[in-house]
């Protein structure tokens, strides 16, 4: 609980002296620049400074990724193709190891399906999850 309280106080710290650090360096870009352009000239030079900084970090933060950003694309496609086959494959060495069985599952499945088609979702995960 100590560290953590202390994590916090310096992220605050750290937000309160980097506003104070953006200040100074503010007033100290403003006064450079007031001999050059005069008072209501350089308070505008620097709001539009930080304007253009605000800008760029919006643009950055709500950008929304492209397709292939992070390389997940390749890595999608390759473990669906992967996964697509394993519940087949299942399926088809049970139906090879127990043909009677899979044929009666198969009828209860249909039947129940059709009496009542509200519940399927339930009907089918109860007979996987008892029987297979």
């Amino acid at each position: 609980m100590y560290q953590a309280k202390i994590r916090i106080l310096a992220g605050v710290g750290g937000v309160f002296f980097g506003f104070v650090g953006i200040a100074m360096l503010s007033v100290a870009l403003f006064l450079a620049l007031v001999p050059l352009m005069g008072a209501a000239l350089a308070a505008a030079a620097v709001a539009f400074v930080w304007l253009f900084a605000a800008s760029v970090c919006v643009y950055f933060a709500t950008r929304s990724p492209r397709e292939d950003e992070f390389g997940l694309d390749a890595l999608q496609t390759a473990a669906s193709e992967k996964l697509a086959d394993i519940p087949s494959k299942a399926f088809e060495k049970i139906v090879q190891r127990h043909p009677l069985k899979a044929a009666g599952f198969a009828l209860v499945l249909g039947y129940s399906l059709v009496a009542d088609p509200t519940k399927k979702n339930h009907m089918i995960q109860t007979l996987l999850m008892r029987y297979i």
